[in-house]
């Protein structure tokens, strides 16, 4: 609704019964606010639509309040990371951006990394994924990052697996026209994994988990 009549500023109160809820809040507005517009040119990028200034009116104390805030940052910034990965073009969203992104997240975090390109997908017979890249003229690539956040570093992780194909025309059956330019998408699994792990040891939560 404030995008729908322009606003540029806006005041919310947040009363009592629902302060608990003030991180989620804080979320949802900033998700709002997300443009597809990283491509954009100025010659072509439509009308700002963005809140400049938001006031909320709330009897929380200033300390609490920021936690929430920080948490709701913290989140949405991996939100519109993930989504400027999943809606950029195919040309700058490759397999090597990918495992740059995952090198320099391990690095932020200090989390295990591991990259495996064609030699090493060769080596342990990584037949499906050097299958599909069959129809590219780049390198194919697995990566691995570890996060050990649990307190008994032995203990059983979590896994996440998200596909990476930067690029799908489709197999024995091409896609239709009308549905080539969505593929640059079905690498959304990867982009979430790596939002993931982008936040996990900004939030402190307390699991092993390994991103596939």
């Amino acid at each position: 609704n404030l995008k729908a009549i322009k606003a540029k500023d806006a005041e919310i109160f947040l009363p009592d019964e629902v302060k608990h809820l003030a991180a989620v809040f804080l979320e949802g507005f900033f998700l709002s606010q997300y443009e597809v517009d990283k491509m954009k040119t100025k010659f072509t990028k439509k009308e700002d639509l963005k809140i400049e200034k938001l006031r909320v009116f709330t009897e929380m104390g200033k300390n609490e309040f920021e936690k929430a805030l920080d948490r709701a940052k913290t989140m949405t910034d991996a939100a519109d990371y993930i989504k400027d990965l999943v809606n950029s073009p195919s040309n700058i969203i490759d397999t090597d951006y990918l495992a740059h992104e995952a090198k320099k997240i391990a690095k932020e975090n200090g989390y295990n990394v591991e990259v495996l390109r064609k030699k090493e997908l060769e080596k342990i017979k990584a037949g499906g994924i050097l299958a599909v890249n069959q129809a590219s003229n780049k390198e194919p690539g697995l990566f691995v990052l570890e996060y050990k956040g649990a307190k008994n570093k032995n203990e059983r992780p979590i896994a996440i697996v998200g596909k990476g194909i930067v690029f799908d025309t489709g197999g024995l059956r091409i896609k239709p026209g009308a549905h080539m330019d969505e593929m640059h998408q079905d690498m959304a699994g990867s982009a979430v994994v790596l939002g993931l792990f982008s936040i996990l040891k900004k939030l402190g939560i307390q699991k092993n988990v390994i991103g596939i």
